[in-house]
């Protein structure tokens, strides 16, 4: 296996490190529009997966947001030290920060779980460590091939004389 990456052509490499690159590029702006789409309260994308249903009374209050219209009152607020231990609350388990919506249909003020805060500020710090990683291994192999080109004209030459 060692010998594959000492023996690849430049031509060949060059185009799998931008095809690498242009994917990583590719996950990151998908996985951006999915997480803007789900939490900013866009609700076209919602309306247009329920507008065969009939409403219900039976629906949850706490979870309004879910089947109609809503405003974003507050975004990403911290949870205190007594809403997470104390209280364990639904809204402040997975993340520690939550949203305060108002459906605008059933007039309820709910919370919801704020999954932004934490993970986007996570995700572009992964992003910016894979790059420098990225670059230093590349520098690493480069120094390697070279290494590795001399050390092959020198044996050339060796043997030549």
């Amino acid at each position: 296996m060692g010998n594959f990456f000492e023996t690849i052509s430049k031509k060949k490499l060059i185009p799998l490190i931008f095809a690498l690159i242009g994917f990583s590029i590719l996950v990151f702006v998908i996985e951006e529009y999915v997480e803007d789409n789900d939490y900013d309260g866009d609700f076209a994308l919602k309306a247009s997966s329920l507008t065969n249903k009939v409403d219900s009374p039976a629906l949850p209050t706490e979870d309004c947001y879910k089947y109609e219209p809503f405003i974003v009152l507050d975004k990403c607020i911290a949870c205190t030290d007594f809403e997470t231990q104390a209280m364990k609350a639904k809204h402040c388990q997975q993340t520690g920060f939550f949203d305060r919506l108002n459906c605008t249909k059933s007039k309820h003020i709910v919370l919801r779980p704020c999954l932004k805060v934490g993970q986007t500020s996570s995700f572009y710090k992964f992003v910016i460590i894979n790059g420098f990683i990225t670059a230093i291994a590349w520098i690493f192999a480069l120094k390697r091939r070279e290494y590795l080109d001399t050390r092959a004209y020198h044996r050339v030459q060796q043997q030549l004389t």
